[in-house]
């Protein structure tokens, strides 16, 4: 619930100023805290599929929206592994 307000913040923040180095800003920022959030879920034990589910789709560059990919699919790797 935090990690997400702090996301539609840091979201908010961004889109007073719509140029393409916010768009950037905006993108990094959206994969740091997907990684916080992996983190989070590592050292925590914790599943955060609703703060994951939120966040997938709202990446706008290219850059950003390969980060996320592979941040996603090595999540998914770490629980599959939990799970066996």
């Amino acid at each position: 619930m935090l990690l997400q307000l702090i996301f539609l913040l840091l979201q908010c923040a961004v889109k007073v100023i719509e140029t393409q180095d916010s768009i950037q800003i905006n993108c990094v920022c959206q994969v740091e805290m997907i990684l916080r959030a992996l983190e989070y879920e590592m050292e925590q034990g914790k599943v955060l599929d609703e703060f994951f589910f939120s966040a997938a789709g709202k990446f706008r560059t290219a850059i950003g929206k390969s980060w996320a990919a592979e941040i996603s699919s090595r999540r998914n790797s770490i629980l599959a592994r939990k799970q066996n």
